[in-house]
């Protein structure tokens, strides 16, 4: 199987399993994945039966350095005031 960059392994798991690695730091992932991941879990458990549609968003880093995050079309602030990572969503590393 071919591989990017990007990931060092393959290897297939259900959303809530990969969910459960994450929670657990056993399986570093990048939010996007995190929040598709939680609603394909949520659709496999019948917990949503028609998902919201996707709305694409972006981050935006404020002076006080947490970050808000906006609908990518509109500019509306959905999430205000969330935290960064504490460690690298790439490689791991803890952030200081």
């Amino acid at each position: 199987m071919l591989s990017t960059t990007e990931a060092d392994e393959m290897f297939w798991h259900t959303p809530d399993q990969a969910l459960r690695l994450h929670e657990q730091s056993s399986l570093a992932m990048l939010r996007p994945t995190i929040a598709v991941l939680k609603k394909l879990a949520d659709m496999e458990a019948g917990r949503v039966e028609d998902p919201a549609p996707v709305v694409a968003k972006l981050p935006r880093l404020r002076p006080d350095g947490l970050w808000d995050v906006v609908e990518a079309g509109t500019g509306v602030v959905l999430e205000s005031g969330v935290a960064g990572p504490r460690r690298a969503e790439t490689d791991g590393t803890v952030i200081t």
